[in-house]
């Protein structure tokens, strides 16, 4: 007993020094070892902190998702999996509270319930746009954009939660703004993307992918104390960059718009606060990081000293509305979340709800519509050979046209 509390001591002292700035850091909250799911651990491909203080690790190791509630851990085997590739990469968190996870072989995203059931799955194998290639890191902002680090592909894809395939940034590393391989990727509150490029380079863009600063390992050489060899890589919310080190087997906590070293701590070993190969990082918004070493087999939680943080810039979201079932041979999207529809067999246009439900009739001039464009202030219908425009209440504002070939005449025109 009295030989165990000289280690700890041992361990707090060694601690302590490895520890410089923010020492309350140190306050740790978790020491998960779980020796049952040792397989799973070594063969982690990713890791989330929740605001809750939820920990999740992926593995490929059968397709298996650990669940750390309070230091307890408990399996969760996606069985039957939605998914056709066992090989889970990166797992993140929706605004929602649903899961983000991809596959690497079978380059698939995946939106679950926290109760892991399928909510959407999108995205294939490949090169195309809006195909992954052996995907990794996934990261998800507050606007239910995705970004995913395509490894093979060398980019990062971007996805709204909806599967819907926005954009993607950095291609084969051959320009100045192009990626080399994105390992790790993180976001802040004004969803700059943070990317951990193989072992020497972290990138950072702008949500639209604009290169904003990179640095070599290199470059940090000066501030770390030797040149540092990444291993790991996360953000908080205020953007600041907490970095793994596989020299020093330590973790670098980097201010890098002002180019300060805020603190380090760890150092090579298997006791608590010693580290053999810092796998993942992650930061909540309380304040909680998560480290996973998975030579050692591994989570450990520290509470840091700053607790708030900047809060995420909500911006204009990007997704598929509700899906209305409605005979229409035209339809315009109309002010009031409503929609114009032209009905069939010259019944004329109706105004309909965001369910599919009939709200009355528009523009009863026109007797055959072939055609509407809802404009800010008015509607232009097409009437066989007559262009008539309404205001959005549906009083007549004017009509032209006639049948001809003259100035001024129309045949059938369709659009």
């Amino acid at each position: 007993m009295i030989m165990q509390i000289k280690s700890w001591v041992l361990v707090l002292c060694l601690l302590s020094i490895a520890f410089t700035g923010r020492a309350d850091a140190l306050e740790i909250l978790h020491f998960i070892e779980a020796k049952d799911y040792a397989r799973v651990m070594e063969d982690a491909s990713g890791l989330k902190i929740t605001d809750d203080g939820v920990i999740y690790v992926t593995s490929t190791e059968n397709g298996t998702l650990l669940k750390i509630t309070d230091g307890e851990v408990e399996a969760k085997s996606l069985s039957p999996s939605p998914f056709k590739d066992q090989d889970l990469g990166g797992v993140d968190v929706l605004a929602n509270g649903q899961l983000v996870i991809v596959t690497e072989d079978d380059g698939q995203v995946g939106i679950l319930d926290p109760d892991l059931k399928l909510v959407n799955l999108f995205s294939q194998s490949g090169s195309d746009a809006g195909e992954l290639n052996g995907p990794g890191p996934v990261a998800a902002s507050i606007n239910n954009n995705i970004y995913v680090g395509d490894v093979k592909n060398k980019q990062v894809s971007v996805f709204n939660h909806q599967g819907l395939f926005l954009h993607s940034f950095g291609r084969h590393g051959s320009s100045s703004v192009d990626l080399l391989k994105p390992g790790h990727v993180s976001i802040d509150a004004e969803e700059n993307v943070y990317v951990l490029e193989g072992s020497s380079r972290i990138s950072i863009f702008s949500a639209n992918g604009e290169l904003i600063t990179r640095f070599t390992s290199r470059d940090l050489q000066q501030y770390f104390g030797d040149t540092p060899e990444f291993s790991a890589m996360t953000t908080d919310l205020d953007g600041t960059l907490y970095i793994g080190d596989d020299v020093e087997s330590r973790i670098t906590v980097f201010d890098w718009r002002n180019l300060k070293v805020l603190a380090q701590f760890g150092s090579l070993g298997q006791s608590r606060g010693q580290y053999r190969n810092i796998s993942y990082l992650s930061v909540n918004a309380r304040g909680q990081i998560a480290i996973l070493d998975n030579k050692n087999k591994k989570v450990e939680v520290y509470q840091l000293e700053q607790t708030s943080f900047a809060a995420p810039v909500a911006t204009g979201l990007l997704q598929y509305g509700d899906t209305i079932e409605a005979d229409c041979v035209a339809q315009a999207a109309f002010i009031n979340d409503q929609t114009l529809c032209i009905r069939p067999k010259n019944q004329g246009i109706v105004i309909l709800a965001v369910d599919g439900s009939e709200q009355g009739k528009f523009a009863e001039a026109a007797k055959k519509p072939s055609a509407i464009y809802v404009g800010p202030q008015s509607v232009a219908v097409l009437d066989k050979n007559n262009l008539h425009a309404f205001a959005h209440d549906g009083s007549n504002l004017f009509s032209i046209g006639r049948y001809g070939s003259s100035p001024g005449g129309f045949n059938k025109p369709n659009d």
